[in-house]
């Protein structure tokens, strides 16, 4: 979808989507908006396409930017980055085509051949994305990880049954 660089969602659009999701109280929606007007200010102030902006690198430029001007420490300001993070949704929800809120990461090889066939097999035979592939590989890195720091390999891992006192 080809969208103009300066739409931007009205606070009658945000507020309409956010009803719609359920996920925000109206404290939090308050604030919310509060954070996502002083960013579009910042935006105005330096020139900058609020759209493009809406990234977790941009987004922390700019809390940086703002903890310097008001004397705060940047890790104090993670309402921004949540409220800046519902925006970006908005525009997914609103067909605005923001950019990705962060960049992709490039995937690691499989660390053995047992594990590269394994990735073969899920893109090629079973059909899942790359990106399903990538985060399954993490995952059995992760239990191969805890194994190693326990002294322990694949060999060690057993299955046991499980049953509850009624014996289900």
């Amino acid at each position: 979808m080809q969208t103009e660089p300066n739409v931007t969602p009205s606070a009658e659009d945000i507020c309409r989507v956010w009803r719609a999701d359920l996920r925000l109280s109206s404290g939090a929606a308050i604030v919310y908006m509060q954070r996502i007007k002083l960013f579009r200010a910042y935006c105005v102030e330096h020139g900058r396409v609020e759209r493009g902006e809406l990234t977790l690198e941009r987004l922390n430029r700019f809390i940086d930017w703002y903890a310097q001007r008001r004397n705060l420490d940047p890790r104090s300001l993670h309402l921004f980055r949540s409220g800046l993070r519902s925006l970006n949704r908005i525009y997914h929800s609103l067909g605005l085509a923001p950019p990705p809120w962060r960049s992709p990461r490039p995937a690691k090889p499989p660390a053995t051949p047992l594990l590269s066939e394994y990735a073969d097999y899920l893109l090629r035979h079973r059909g899942n994305p790359q990106a399903t592939v990538d985060q399954k590989l993490y995952q059995i890195g992760k239990l191969r990880d805890h194994l190693a720091q326990a002294g322990e390999d694949w060999h060690s891992i057993r299955l046991v049954a499980y049953s509850d006192e009624a014996g289900h």
